[in-house]
């Protein structure tokens, strides 16, 4: 690996771990062997102990006190190797995300570590570094720090991830230099999660805590419908006033705040409210009015358009609608157009103990996960991958807009902007042939749902529309018809299945065939998957996710193919979305129409996360790392 590598990926005996190279601040930035391995690396021995200084376990200024043997048992899962060619100095230990192979787990009652072996200075054996991790699934994360690591021209370095019953106190890889807890921002809550009480009543608290590693500035912005005059948008002139003015006049910039210091804002009664979060002191200057009745014209970063795209900066939102303190709170990410920062949410309340909320949105570094199962993926969607203008940081752009480019379906001609998402317009095309040649003569395509019921649908050749009858039959009533679709269509649920469809269902009838399309239940497979259920399309049942994407939508365990044609952005969203639901893959809302699903739960894939208001109680938001 390179390091000036952003995402950095390692697979080695069932393992995996992602994590992203931080910046140099000396030395040369040339090739580092790294390897993952579960075999103890030859020239060390096995960490049976930790050593810490005792000063920096008690988090003293001292570090005149020599590291001691502390006797704590440790259980290794796997060991990362670092041999550089050139020395190099880091700014700071990586944030890290190890996988487990399935059917291996942090036994009940131990905590995840990782300790630090330098050959260069074998005298300290092994040092803890960081944890204890936090354990999702087969998941195990660790947040860095900010120390200084010094990497020798031809020593091989090692990083083991570790298990004990016993709690272990972090210290700094080097022995003798200073260590401090990941803190990207001066933002850090006391309690995560709390915030003080709104300064006046009908406000919602939302604690937003930054765990991304970028610093400075968060700039929020906040926007929607009153819901006291409900075709009037406006938009929160500061984070705890509550106070909200009509948007301005179209063409206008909306002005945004600072987040305060303890990242707390008062969110007040909206509908199709939206909370953007810039960071890195940066601003969204294309966040401008359409005008008081029209809402707001939101950053675009798949625009060709420099002006309207704000590619250079870090953002994302979070979208929510409550209307009154004795109304429903409704809260969720949304990925249908890009994924800028995993962010994840939570209800807690005032005392600091969990709600019933699970943990929504996305899990820590699922950009880079993404991203790295797009590399594998290769062309053409890697086109989906767009840098930013904060070293090692990039967003993944949706294909609906990807495929849409330039000026997300505009005429500009080629080339296009650095930076521009492309991704091909004939994807889907080869499918579409393939689907509309299934479906003739006398092989009826069976849909069913809520709002017509079930239909059933047949291609005419001579003009090639998908027509839909009350039954299997053409003397039948013709209920809905579908033309001839585009790839275009495909990834935006339009077109053809929109504006196109006709009939008294045409609408609906678009709606169920595109999402089976970009789902990959369709053409249905001959033979059928043993796992396949019975009964019409789309399939919405709690366990039928289990064929979508080609079966590849396993829980935590999606792997790319490409020899797979289906909409790997949203088949690898769920691989990344937090799993709120045990049955369920993470839950994500990845392309238009991806909580379509009437089953044992409202939408299969649904994101959304609502609740009665309970004074009190509050949002918890998390920035993960990317």
């Amino acid at each position: 690996m390179g390091p000036a590598s952003s995402a950095v990926v390692l697979s080695g005996g069932g393992y995996t771990l992602r994590f992203t190279l931080p910046p140099l601040t000396s030395g040369s930035a040339s090739t580092i062997a790294a390897g993952l391995q579960t075999t103890l690396p030859s020239g060390a021995v096995a960490p049976q102990s930790v050593k810490i200084a005792a000063a920096l376990a008690a988090r003293s200024a001292s570090r005149s006190v020599k590291p001691q043997n502390v006797g704590v048992p440790l259980t290794t899962l796997v060991y990362l190797t670092a041999l550089p060619a050139a020395t190099a100095t880091f700014a700071s230990v990586p944030s890290f995300t190890y996988t487990l192979p399935t059917g291996t787990q942090i036994a009940s009652g131990s905590s995840a570590y990782v300790v630090f072996y330098d050959p260069t200075q074998s005298s300290n054996g092994w040092v803890p570094v960081l944890g204890p991790g936090t354990v999702s699934g087969q998941n195990i994360t660790f947040l860095g720090i900010t120390s200084s690591v010094t990497l020798q021209a031809g020593s091989t370095y090692i990083y083991a991830l570790v298990a004990t019953v016993q709690a272990v106190p972090t210290a700094s890889p080097n022995a003798g230099s200073s260590t401090t807890p990941a803190s990207p921002n001066p933002i850090a809550l006391a309690t995560p999660g709390i915030c003080p009480s709104p300064s006046a009543t009908g406000l919602f608290p939302m604690a937003i805590q930054n765990n991304t590693g970028v610093g400075g500035t968060i700039t929020v912005y906040v926007s929607g419908l009153n819901p006291s005059a409900p075709t009037t948008w406006v938009y929160l002139t500061s984070a705890t006033a509550g106070t909200t003015l009509p948007l301005p006049a179209g063409g206008t910039a909306i002005a945004g705040f600072a987040l305060p210091a303890n990242g707390c804002i008062d969110l007040p009664p909206l509908i199709s409210g939206r909370v953007y979060l810039a960071l890195g002191g940066n601003t969204l200057a294309d966040y401008v009015s359409n005008g008081p009745s029209s809402g707001v014209n939101a950053p675009a970063p798949w625009s060709v358009n420099a002006a309207n795209a704000n590619t250079t900066v870090v953002y994302d939102f979070l979208e929510y609608t409550w209307t009154n303190a004795g109304s429903a709170f409704n809260i969720d990410v949304s990925q249908v157009d890009a994924l800028g920062i995993p962010i994840s949410f939570q209800a807690v309340n005032a005392n600091g103990s969990p709600a019933a909320s699970p943990v929504y949105g996305m899990k820590p570094h699922a950009v880079t996960g993404l991203e790295a199962d797009l590399n594998t993926l290769g062309s053409p969607w890697t086109g989906l991958i767009q840098q930013t203008g904060t070293a090692g940081v990039s967003r993944v752009i949706s294909p609906q807009h990807a495929v849409n480019i330039p000026n997300d379906g505009g005429t500009a001609a080629p080339p296009y902007p650095a930076g521009s998402p492309l991704l091909s317009a004939t994807y889907y095309n080869a499918t579409i042939a393939q689907i509309w040649a299934a479906y003739q003569g006398t092989n009826f395509l069976a849909m069913s749902y809520p709002q017509f019921g079930t239909a059933y649908g047949l291609v005419n050749p001579t003009t090639n529309a998908f027509n839909f009858y009350a039954s299997a039959s053409t003397s039948s009533a013709l209920v809905g018809s579908i033309p001839y679709p585009t790839t275009w269509d495909i990834f935006n649920n339009a077109g053809a299945f929109t504006t196109g469809a006709t009939g008294t269902s045409g609408l609906y009838i678009g709606r169920a065939l595109v999402t089976n399309i970009e789902r990959g239940t369709l053409p249905v497979p001959s033979p059928l998957p043993n796992t396949w259920p019975t009964g019409p399309q789309p399939f919405c049942g709690g366990s039928d996710w289990v064929n979508f994407y080609g079966g590849a939508a396993t829980m935590g365990g999606t792997i790319p193919t490409s020899s797979v044609t289906t909409n790997w952005y949203s088949a690898l969203m769920h691989k990344y979305g937090q799993v709120p639901i045990s049955t369920l893959p993470g839950l994500a809302y990845a392309f238009p129409d991806d909580d379509e699903c009437q089953g044992p739960i409202n939408g299969l894939y649904d994101p959304d996360y609502s609740q009665s208001y309970t004074a009190g109680e509050q949002w918890s938001v998390t920035l993960n790392p990317f």
